[in-house]
């Protein structure tokens, strides 16, 4: 009887002792701060390289030839207003396409060495994350927010400060939920095929849903739910707003232009943004919208890396 009291409290010792083994090895070598600062840096720097290179310099100046040559110095009249509208929207589609596809290859190559070095202790998944999502912001967009500047100034969109400002957060705001939806697609799925295959079918569903190619109020009932999580609805929504809202449209070699009954020259931009189903709307609202998809998107990701292995 003795003995085996004795032999059950060595075992009990023995499981305590490897209890605390398993609570120290959950330490890391670095705390919080330390992590997150020196992770910052160095995915700053790996993304500096791969994100700003003479490749993606060169795409993002073959995407400004292109605008300048099919959208130089559009006249500001009711004539070229179609050509406007898709000015902007394929501003957002051309880098929010590139943005995605960067966005799932750079995480895949980053997996490896992010398991190995969490099962080494170096660092946490907060730490990691929040590091990614900040050199995310200043390097994924750099080279589009150049794009933006210079297609803006190019195609002789508004041309007051406010309107340039308030197009180049939008454009922002949309290339980085764009950025977060490829990331999501990254974690989520660990098969880089698969993730590549899937991106450009869910991007073109979600711009086909934000109101350039079909109007809001002609999109079928059954479907319209999918407007409301397209980022391409807010950003274009929001640019055509900042174009439109309170000002005229001169009209084109000073002809009159009908709308239904009545007879308005300069056309109110006002008509224009009704006429897509955008009657109503707010610039802020856009805004505050494509910052909560993003940090939706960012949660998200970061949960399922959390749970991940």
């Amino acid at each position: 009887v003795v003995g085996d009291k004795n032999h059950r409290r060595n075992n009990f010792v023995k499981r305590l002792s490897s209890h605390e083994e398993l609570k120290a090895g959950a330490t890391y070598h670095a705390n919080v701060f330390t992590q997150l600062k020196l992770l910052t840096q160095r995915s700053m720097k790996q993304q500096r390289g791969e994100k700003i290179s003479f490749v993606t310099f060169l795409v993002t100046l073959s995407y400004t030839l292109f605008v300048c040559i099919f959208w130089w110095r559009l006249p500001d009249d009711t004539n070229r207003i179609h050509e406007r509208n898709s000015l902007m929207f394929f501003v957002l589609i051309a880098q929010s396409n590139s943005v995605v596809v960067a966005s799932i290859t750079t995480f895949q190559r980053e997996r490896a060495l992010l398991v190995r070095e969490r099962a080494k202790k170096l660092y946490s998944v907060f730490p990691y994350f929040v590091a990614k999502t900040l050199s995310d912001m200043v390097n994924t967009v750099i080279l589009p927010s150049i794009y933006g500047i210079c297609v803006y100034w190019a195609t002789n969109l508004r041309p007051t400060a406010g309107a340039f400002f308030t197009f180049m957060v939008l454009f922002y705001l949309t290339i980085l939920t764009s950025q977060s939806m490829g990331l999501l697609l990254s974690v989520a799925i660990r098969n880089i095929q698969i993730s590549l295959l899937l991106a450009p079918l869910i991007s073109i569903f979600l711009f086909i849903m934000g109101g350039f190619y079909i109007s809001f109020d002609n999109i079928h009932w059954w479907l319209r739910w999918a407007t409301y999580i397209s980022q391409a609805r807010y950003g274009y929504t929001g640019m055509i707003l900042n174009e439109y809202s309170g000002r005229s449209i001169p009209c084109a070699d000073e002809v009159l232009v009908t709308f239904g009954s009545s007879t308005e020259c300069p056309q109110p931009g006002e008509d224009v943004i009704t006429s897509l189903s955008m009657d109503g709307e707010q610039v802020w609202f856009q805004i505050v919208i494509l910052v909560f998809m993003q940090v939706i998107l960012r949660f998200v990701s970061y949960i399922i890396l959390l749970r991940r292995k």
